[in-house]
Order: C-alpha cells, then structure tokens, then sequence
C-alpha cells in the first residue's frame, strides 16, 4: 500500500485542519472583498431605486398620477419578462 492509502480519515483531517495562522490574511482578503462586494450592489440598488422613483415621478408630474405611472411601469416589465426579444 502506498503512503497515501495508509492515511486515516482523521489524519486527512488533521493535514487540512487550519490553524489559527496558517492563512489569516487569505481569510482576511476574501472577507474584505466580500464586504466591498455587498457594499457595491447594494449601493447600485439604491440608486436604481432612486432613479425609478424620479422617473415615475416625472411622469407623474407630466400628467398621470403616481399609481397610473406605476401601473403602466409593471405592465410594462411584465410583457417584456414574458416575451423577451
């Protein structure tokens, strides 16, 4: 048998075990990341939002009402979610 079939489960699991400093700052990168990640979408959802509350509320201004606008906006998304070109 080779070495490698000798092995135990828990000597597999000893081998891959971290330890509390063998990749902190790998760890660490990738938290960080992460966060500037979840940062960086939700800011652009925001600002989405934002944009289609000011649009919806343009059109409401120029002659419909608010609910009329978003009415028309849903109708909208959903004909186009339903018949994608």
């Amino acid at each position: 048998m080779s070495p490698k079939e000798n092995r135990s489960d828990k000597d597999t699991e000893e081998m891959y075990a971290p330890t509390s400093n063998n990749f902190d700052s790998i760890l660490t990168l990738i938290q960080s990341t992460k966060d500037r990640i979840i940062k960086t979408v939700n800011t652009e959802i925001i600002d989405l939002y934002w944009q289609i509350g000011k649009e919806v509320s343009e059109k409401a201004k120029a002659g419909g009402s608010g609910k009329s606008v978003v009415m028309q906006v849903l109708s909208t998304l959903l004909i186009e979610k339903l018949n994608p070109s």
